[in-house]
C-alpha cells in the first residue's frame, strides 16, 4: 500500500518537533489526509494517497471507515453546527480550535478547565474526555511536573490533573528536588502564568454578540484580539505575533501590538 504522495518541509509545524533525538509522527491538525513526520526537530508533511486518511491510533494511512477524522476544517461553515477541534498535539487540554472559513482559530479554556470534544465546551477536567499521554499527577497537591516532550514547558498538577504551562524566554524547567514544592528553578525569574489572553479578558464575549449570524468583532481596548460570534455565542481569539486586528476588514494584518499601529 502506497501511503505517501508527496513530501515537503512545513515550517509551521516546527513546534511539534521538539525532540532532536527521536523520530515522531503526529496527525496534521487541519488535514486528516496528512501527517507530520518529525526527524528530530525537522518537520516533514506527508500525504496519504488513494483516498486514505491518517489513522493516529495506528500511525499509518488507513481506509476512511477506520478513521475518526476530527482535525479537518470544512471549506464551508454551518453557523448552526460549528466545528470544534481538540488540540492535535494532545499536549494542552485547554487548547482547542473553532473552524472558520476553512481555517482553525485557536481558543483556550481558562481557570484550569479542559475542553471536552463531546460536549464542545470547557468543563472541569474530570468531566472531559481529554487526557495528556505520559503525564501523571500522582497527588492531589499542587505541584509542577516535567513535560516529557519539551524542557521549555511543564505541567502544574491541580487536584490530580495536569495543566500545560510554558517557561519564559530562554528559560528551562528544572525538576524540583522536593516533589511537594510548587516552584521551579529557572535561570532568571519565576515563570509567570503562561497565557497571553487570560489576564486581558475582562468581558463575556457573548454579551456583545448578536443573537443570529456569524460575525467578527474587535475586542474592546485590545488591538490584537477579536471576538468571533456564532448565533449569540462568542469566543475570543488573538492575532499572531507582529499582527493586529483590523476592525474594518475583520482580519489580522501586520502591525505593532505595543503601539497598535499597522506595519
Amino acid at each position: 500500500m502506497e501511503e505517501q504522495s508527496h513530501v515537503e518541509v512545513a515550517f509551521q509545524f516546527e513546534e511539534l518537533c521538539n525532540n532532536p533525538d527521536v523520530v515522531q509522527i503526529f496527525p496534521n491538525p487541519t488535514n486528516c489526509t496528512q501527517y507530520i513526520l518529525c526527524y528530530g526537530t525537522v518537520p516533514i508533511v506527508q500525504s496519504c494517497s488513494g483516498g486514505l486518511l491518517f489513522n493516529p491510533q495506528l500511525n499509518t494511512c488507513d481506509l476512511p471507515g477506520n478513521v475518526v477524522c476530527g482535525y479537518s476544517c470544512p471549506s464551508v461553515d454551518d453557523p448552526y453546527n460549528p466545528v470544534w477541534l481538540p488540540d492535535a498535539q494532545l499536549q494542552d487540554c485547554s487548547r482547542h480550535y473553532l473552524c472558520f472559513k476553512g481555517e482553525p482559530l485557536q481558543f483556550q479554556c481558562y481557570s484550569n478547565l479542559y475542553f471536552d470534544i463531546e460536549t464542545r465546551t470547557c468543563t472541569y477536567p474530570q468531566y472531559s474526555t481529554c487526557r495528556v499521554p505520559n503525564v501523571y499527577c500522582n497527588t492531589t497537591l499542587t505541584v509542577n511536573v516535567e513535560n516529557p516532550r519539551s524542557c521549555t514547558s511543564y505541567y502544574t498538577c491541580v487536584e490530580g490533573f495536569p495543566h500545560y504551562r510554558t517557561c519564559g524566554y530562554e528559560e528551562y524547567f528544572s525538576v524540583p528536588l522536593d516533589p511537594t514544592t510548587t516552584t521551579t528553578e529557572q535561570p532568571t525569574t519565576t515563570t509567570p502564568e503562561p497565557t497571553t489572553t487570560t489576564e486581558m479578558v475582562t468581558i463575556d464575549p457573548s454579551d456583545v454578540c448578536p443573537e443570529l449570524g456569524v460575525i467578527i468583532l474587535p475586542y474592546p481596548t485590545n488591538c490584537y484580539m477579536y471576538i468571533l460570534c456564532l448565533n449569540g455565542v462568542g469566543g475570543t481569539a488573538s492575532c499572531k505575533a507582529n499582527e493586529i486586528f483590523n476592525p474594518i476588514t475583520a482580519v489580522c494584518v501586520p502591525g505593532n501590538q505595543q503601539t497598535c499601529t499597522p506595519s
